[in-house]
């Protein structure tokens, strides 16, 4: 039997919408323009990520008066090897789906700056509550929230964070690929052993069947690359074609 921690991780929802399918129990955000890229469900898009500096002003309003909120260094709170992790967490949900990520640089604007520069799911870490409590939380895709914040994912960085240990702390990959699953639309699953239930799982190692349902009805099945020939075959097939053609001209000459 497979155990479940107490500890909560909390995702922020706006104008929350829950669609479960018939077939699968995934649960999806849903609402008009619900997802990055083109909004028709299967469809795959093309994301950017970036990692917050220190000093960048976190407080989101969503509908009522924002708490103070200020980042921390990730360097400083996270321990050695964490983005590592991260770009992990990434790469396995673009192993299932199609979507394609690409890290770039952060300017360190305002999560609510009305022109943001930096990527759209952009990572960071502050004091959310202390440590056992809320481990991170989440944004869903900005069309889905209207709010610049859309897709950013927050840490706490009074927690205790561990780069594949799963005593003594928490493992940064595992709560990373819960909290892009809500970046890129999932909500909490709360019937089906998942990535996405909403309580921290030590004994998971990655995604679920249905974490993988989910995130395909949205985005699509990650597609096949195009594997190139070795290039071993290539000479092979270069000599065949120069023997053949060495052997066209000797009967020539043997006939003349």
């Amino acid at each position: 039997m497979l155990s479940l921690k107490s500890l909560k991780i909390v995702s922020i929802f706006m104008g929350l919408l829950l669609v479960s399918s018939s077939l699968w129990s995934y649960s999806i955000y849903t609402q008009e323009l619900h997802k990055w890229g083109n909004p028709t469900f299967g469809t795959g898009a093309a994301i950017s990520y970036s990692f917050m500096p220190a000093g960048v002003n976190c407080a989101v309003n969503t509908g009522r008066v924002p708490p103070p909120c200020s980042t921390v260094s990730l360097n400083s709170s996270m321990p050695v090897g964490y983005q590592g992790e991260i770009r992990r967490a990434f790469d396995a949900w673009s192993t299932v789906a199609n979507l394609t990520f690409n890290e770039v640089p952060d300017l360190g604007e305002n999560m609510e700056a009305g022109s943001q520069l930096s990527g759209d799911i952009r990572i960071g870490t502050n004091n959310i509550d202390g440590a056992y409590g809320t481990l991170a939380y989440a944004y869903y895709p900005f069309n889905n929230t209207g709010l610049y914040a859309g897709g950013d994912i927050q840490f706490d960085s009074g927690e205790s964070w561990k780069v594949g240990a799963r005593t003594g702390g928490f493992d940064v990959f595992l709560v990373a690929l819960h909290e892009i699953g809500h970046s890129l639309g999932l909500a909490h699953e709360g019937s089906t052993l998942a990535i996405m239930n909403p309580y921290y799982n030590s004994s998971l190692v990655g995604l679920q069947s249905d974490d993988i349902s989910g995130i395909q009805a949205i985005y699509g099945a990650a597609i096949p690359q195009a594997v190139p020939a070795p290039g071993a075959f290539w000479l092979m097939l270069l000599g065949s074609l120069l023997l053949y053609v060495i052997q066209i001209r000797r009967r020539k000459i043997v006939r003349s």
